[in-house]
């Protein structure tokens, strides 16, 4: 486990090295202070074992247990976007709860802090990382209000191509022992299930967790943490 999370850690540091060349080229700050205006749109994606590094980060810091209690609370809230609960649904998903999940993944990441930062940040998972940096999330100031920077337009935006970046993270989550750590989630689900295994498996007999923060997906899922995923034009740098 431990080397596997030094491998997590090493790709983690790719994206964060190159969001820092790509603050010195552009001349602006990707993350705007006070903003987290992703946070108020996003509940991460995550594969399980970057549940397990947050954790990791929220020992050393000492927010475990608000973590913890946040992950539960936000599991329990009945969300307006997630009226089913029905269970966790295995093999094929009805549309109706495919709908819910991806609604409830552009609402509110319930580790946002009161001071627009988040306050898991040193163990924020890959899609977080990679947000404005390795793919960006578009011109529109209701995604991302980041000004523009040298050499960038309203339509032209930079991002940065890290090589080999789809290869490194399929090659880590196939060498993962536990298949389970390869699934990927919700990370407050994760977080929570893997904090309280029990409490976790006596919500779900109780039905008290909608069904679309119960959806596991293929391990190959790999989020939005590539620039080709994205539709619109920007420019590699």
């Amino acid at each position: 486990m431990i080397e596997s999370l030094l491998g997590l850690e090493k790709i983690y540091r790719q994206f964060d090295a190159a969001g820092g060349n790509l603050e010195r080229q552009l001349g602006v700050s990707i993350c705007q202070p006070g903003c987290g205006k992703c946070c108020e749109i996003t509940v991460p994606v995550i594969w399980r074992i970057e549940a397990v590094y947050a954790i990791s980060k929220a020992l050393g810091v000492e927010i475990y247990e608000r973590m913890v209690s946040d992950a539960e609370g936000w599991l329990l809230d009945r969300h307006k976007c997630t009226p089913t609960y029905e269970g966790p649904k295995p093999g094929y998903l009805n549309d109706k709860v495919k709908d819910e999940f991806y609604a409830l993944i552009k609402t509110h990441c319930p580790f946002h802090d009161i001071d627009m930062s988040c306050y898991i940040h040193s163990g924020r998972p890959m899609v977080c990382r990679a947000y404005g940096v390795t793919h960006m999330p578009g011109p529109n100031p209701d995604s991302c209000p980041r000004p523009l920077g040298i050499g960038e337009t309203e339509s032209t935006r930079a991002w940065v191509d890290i090589p080999n970046l789809k290869t490194q993270v399929l090659s880590l989550m196939g060498s993962l022992n536990d298949p389970d750590l390869r699934v990927c989630g919700l990370l407050p689900t994760a977080i929570f299930k893997l904090a309280h295994p029990d409490k976790y498996q006596d919500y779900i007999e109780d039905n008290r967790i909608a069904s679309a923060k119960l959806i596991g997906l293929p391990n190959q899922y790999i989020g939005m943490i590539t620039q080709e995923q994205m539709e619109k034009q920007y420019f590699r740098v």
